[in-house]
């Protein structure tokens, strides 16, 4: 029974009577915490430290800073989802070699998630992060946090690059609707420039013939980038398939295009066929053309590539020459300026092409950017074979068994004190609040 004011020495006198009963506890836990810490699997887990290195360019499509904007709780949130994400783990399962022991769906899933559970992300400071795994087997800890590193600077790398790719094909596709628009409305001020072309003085009609001087360049550099496009488009298909025999129809048509090198390759295939008709396929003779063939495609191509560069930045220039001296003609002859919607329409679409220009110049830089992506990437502390285990924590555990075996054993304690009714003093009778008749000696006084 606890007494109703409770004293030092009345808490000494419970536990000197409890003491077999608070100790028990203490002594049972306290050993089961022991045991465990001894036959707990033992775990090895293994961390690396990486630094990310922000690039700070603009997201086209967005108009700001992608990465300044995104702070490093956001980014470690998706590298969370990148990592733990199906196809990155299964990507895992097939580096570390496991694809060949999994019989079902659902011993894969299994594994998934017992994988998933195992691996740790977080920040260390705004621009570091740290991935971690644990394991039994620490070569395999080592490997998986190795794999992860790599797959998650892939997986990032590929993201930011399809995303400016997009923002290229975006810009790319919107130049080009801009474009035929003031196209047309240039296409409108040449109408009326031509309907009026009598009526202008002598500078004014050289100018109108400067323009159609242009005009006539300019639809021919545009055929010969029709054509270079053409031919690279088969060039690529001949060169990844290296079928000389399969291609060879491709191959005359590509000849009688007007583009570098035609003459030698058609020299060549005349040469080919004749052996052909001579030889079989295999024949060294044979063999020996074909392996000229295709050295003087790839040169073909080089030089397509770097003509297509000149034909299109030439084209530009063009049609820069003509965009002034269309806007100087405006200018000077009042009879060659449209009404007003006509007016404004073509000052609307002449602002947004430079505009799109520029952004589009803007999108292939940050593109060209995102290819050197892993490189934003630096492992400051590589993952190291670990040699003793992390978990379990053997004297954590004994502590946390001990005062668990404490809490236990006050409380074991406390509900036996209440239970028991026994009175072992005049203040244990108090609480019933009745008068005391006599006292019975228990014998001590006596004796002393």
């Amino acid at each position: 029974m606890i007494p109703a004011q409770v004293t030092l020495r009345d808490i000494i006198s419970i536990f000197k009577r409890r003491k077999i009963l608070f100790l028990i506890p203490i002594v049972i836990v306290t050993s089961i915490s022991i045991v465990g810490s001894y036959l707990l699997p033992k775990l090895y887990e293994v961390n690396t430290v990486i630094l990310y290195q922000r690039n700070d360019v603009a997201t086209p499509l967005l108009g700001f800073e992608f990465s300044s904007n995104m702070g490093a709780e956001d980014r470690i949130r998706m590298y969370r989802e990148v990592l733990l994400s199906r196809s990155v783990l299964e990507k895992l399962i097939d580096s570390l070699g496991w694809r060949k022991d999994i019989k079902s769906q659902e011993q894969l899933q299994v594994i998934l998630s017992s994988i998933a559970k195992r691996i740790e992300i977080s920040n260390r400071s705004s621009n570091t992060f740290i991935i971690g795994f644990s394991d039994r087997d620490p070569h395999i800890a080592q490997q998986t946090v190795k794999i992860l590193t790599s797959l998650l600077i892939e997986t990032v790398s590929k993201v930011q690059t399809q995303q400016n790719e997009n923002a290229v094909l975006f810009f790319e596709s919107k130049l080009k609707e801009i474009k035929e628009k003031l196209d047309e409305n240039q296409r409108k001020l040449m109408a009326i420039i031509g309907n009026r072309v009598s009526s202008l003085p002598e500078q004014g009609r050289a100018q109108y013939l400067q323009i159609e001087n242009i005009e006539r360049q300019i639809n021919q550099i545009d055929n010969t980038i029709i054509v270079y496009q053409q031919s690279l488009q088969i060039l690529q298909n001949i060169l990844q398939s290296l079928n000389i025999p399969k291609n060879k129809e491709e191959l005359y048509n590509l000849s009688r295009n007007d583009i570098p090198f035609a003459q030698d390759l058609s020299s060549l295939l005349k040469k080919y066929d004749e052996m052909l008709l001579r030889y079989t396929p295999e024949y060294p003779e044979v063999k020996k053309i074909e392996s000229q063939i295709v050295p003087l495609l790839q040169r073909i191509k080089n030089a397509i590539e770097t003509d297509l560069v000149k034909k299109q930045s030439l084209k530009l220039d063009q049609e820069k020459n003509r965009q002034q001296l269309l806007d100087n003609m405006r200018d000077s002859y009042v009879s060659l300026r449209l009404n007003g919607e006509q007016e404004s329409d073509y000052n609307l679409y002449k602002k947004l092409y430079e505009d799109m220009k520029v952004k589009l110049e803007q999108a292939r830089t940050t593109r060209d950017l995102s290819y050197t992506t892993a490189n934003q990437f630096v492992i400051i502390d590589p993952p190291i074979l670990p040699t003793k285990p992390t978990k379990p924590k053997k004297t954590q555990l004994v502590i946390a068994g001990f005062g668990i075996g404490i809490f236990l054993g006050l409380l074991f304690v406390i509900f036996r004190e209440i239970l028991d009714t026994t009175i072992r003093s005049p203040k244990d009778i108090e609480i019933f609040q009745k008068p005391v008749i006599a006292y019975l000696t228990d014998g001590k006084e006596d004796k002393q």
